[in-house]
C-alpha cells in the first residue's frame, strides 16, 4: 500500500525514484516511517537556538537541559506512535 502511495505521488510530480524504492518500503513499515517522522520532527533544537539559550541563560546547563529535553519528547513520542500503531494494526 505504502509503495503504492509513493509511486502514485512521484508519478503526480513527475520525480522518478530508483529502483531502492521496493527495498526502502520493505525496510520499514509504515508505522515506523509515521515513528521516523515524528522523531525527526521533535528531535533537537538547532545549533543556533541552542547557542542562543547558552547566551541568554549564561551557561550552558538551560542548553543541555533543552537538548536532552527535546529528546525524550521526540523519542516519547516515537514510541508511542510505535506502540499505538501495534495496538490497531
Amino acid at each position: 500500500m505504502l509503495q503504492y502511495q509513493i509511486k502514485r505521488y512521484a508519478n503526480h510530480f513527475e520525480v522518478s525514484f530508483p529502483d531502492e524504492l521496493p527495498t526502502l518500503t520493505k525496510a520499514m513499515s509504515a508505522r515506523v516511517a509515521f515513528a521516523f517522522m515524528v522523531f525527526t520532527l521533535l528531535y533537537s533544537p538547532c545549533l543556533a537556538t541552542i547557542a542562543a539559550i547558552r547566551r541568554e541563560a549564561g551557561s550552558w546547563g538551560w542548553a543541555g537541559f533543552s537538548v536532552l529535553f527535546s529528546l525524550s519528547i521526540a523519542w516519547s513520542l516515537a514510541f508511542l506512535v510505535v506502540s499505538f500503531g501495534r495496538l490497531f494494526s
